[in-house]
């Protein structure tokens, strides 16, 4: 029988790297402009381009994809992916781990290295929901959660997260929630601040100048204003939650031995851990209101295998930057603890303080995160490894360039932690 590490994060032995990867400006709106087809056409083409690889060098398809079956009443896009890409006579499939599907589908890229079956493989996420009556979105969106025990009662993803977000309120800010949804908001500031420098973000723009448009010049004026920031599910309000978007993300993933053939090599990120696990759904069984165990589990088994001593401190000394699922504001507080950045008694304090800010102690979404980049829901995995990949080449604008990166990690999470995948990129 297999050791828990080396079920969630197995060993890397043809020390798999990430040649080329790629995402298109992330958008939104009741009008929608594009398919899925044009966004993972886009996006892989890019991505193989940045790889240097041609059709023929794809061993296997990945296409991660989660809502287009409710929402637009589309299955079975491998072979559409693939058709557009000139990728017909290859093995594909499509999977869905709600909103972990473009880490899942990394991890099981990774798989297929390791096994033999594959040399290079191209995975791809994509996401189309504007254009859908919000009725079939709330339908669409509660399909991660449990059909039998959560959607009857009407526990939707803000309700739950607001719970979580509540009871971390309670533990940390002793019940104070006039402190704690402020702490919430530097979150949200903070993600758009960085969010201003991402030109494929979906809202590349700083809640100040949002306030200021609206002539508010009190930034905090206009977020306690209920008419401009209003409750969503309490303490949760409309500058905590995450957009709905429309996305698309690919990569290209290679075993070192072959990569070496490609002109990108010398450009190459080496993956020296990918851990996937699952946690409790329905979340009425999960144990905790203030931890998402699958996360945290995923986070250890990744620190073991990339070596890294599971401490604060320690693991600071080597992560420097971090892109993490921050569908909620509460959901990014979750991450700080379930990653073990900082104690789980400062996550908060933490955020509130500017300790995850770029000059902070550890930069968390210096891509303006699922909150301000957007949430194409099976595109977000692989999108934050091009926000990490970026970091890691110094790319990225100056203003949120994390200097002299060790090593960046990508965390992300599907509903309410049924899924979960930490993943852990360094520079050849």
């Amino acid at each position: 029988m297999k050791s828990e590490l080396d079920r969630i994060a197995p060993p890397l032995r043809r020390n798999p790297v990430i040649l080329g990867v790629a995402q298109t400006t992330f958008t939104g709106g009741k009008t929608r402009t594009r398919t899925l087809r044009d966004l993972a056409g886009e996006a892989a083409t890019e991505a193989m381009m940045e790889a240097g690889a041609k059709p023929e060098d794809i061993d296997l398809l990945i296409v991660a994809q989660a809502a287009g079956g409710i929402a637009l009443n589309q299955l079975h896009t491998a072979p559409l992916i693939a058709e557009r890409l000139g990728l017909v006579g290859i093995p594909s499939l499509r999977l869905e781990n709600a909103c972990a599907s473009g880490s899942v589908g990394l991890h099981t890229a990774l798989t297929a290295i390791e096994a033999g079956w594959a040399d290079n493989v191209l995975v791809v996420g994509t996401e189309v929901l504007s254009g859908i009556p919000t009725a079939m979105i709330q339908k669409m969106i509660s399909a991660g959660g449990d059909a039998n025990y959560e959607i009857p009662v009407g526990a939707t993803f803000p309700g739950m997260y607001a719970m979580f977000g509540t009871r971390i309120i309670h533990e940390q800010a002793k019940g104070n929630f006039k402190e704690g949804m402020e702490a919430l908001a530097h979150i949200a500031l903070k993600d758009h601040h960085n969010a201003v420098y991402n030109k494929k973000a979906q809202f590349p723009i700083s809640i100040e100048e949002l306030a200021q448009k609206r002539g508010v010049n009190d930034v905090w004026a206009f977020l306690n204003d209920p008419k401009t920031n209003p409750v969503v599910s309490w303490p949760l309000r409309l500058f905590d939650c995450s957009p709905t978007t429309d996305g698309g993300a690919a990569c290209v993933v290679s075993a070192t031995d072959s990569a070496l053939s490609f002109s990108s090599a010398k450009h190459a990120i080496k993956i020296i851990a990918s851990a996937q696990t699952t946690g409790d759904l329905p979340q009425c069984v999960a144990p905790t209101l203030t931890s998402l165990p699958a996360a945290r589990q995923a986070a250890k088994a990744a620190y073991k295998r990339a070596g890294i001593v599971d401490e604060p401190a320690a693991i600071k000394k080597r992560v420097k930057v971090a892109e993490v699922h921050d569908c909620f504001t509460s959901a990014e507080v979750l991450a700080l603890g379930d990653l073990n950045l900082f104690p789980q008694n400062e996550t908060l304090r933490a955020a509130k303080e500017g300790r995850t800010a770029v000059g902070g102690e550890i930069p968390i979404n210096t891509s303006g995160g699922l909150k301000a980049k957007g949430h194409p829901i099976a595109a977000t995995g692989i999108a934050q490894l091009f926000t990490l990949v970026e970091q890691l080449l110094g790319k990225m604008p100056p203003a949120v360039q994390v200097k002299n990166i060790d090593l960046a990690l990508a965390h992300n999470v599907g509903g309410t932690g049924g899924s979960a995948c930490v993943n852990i990129l360094e520079r050849l």
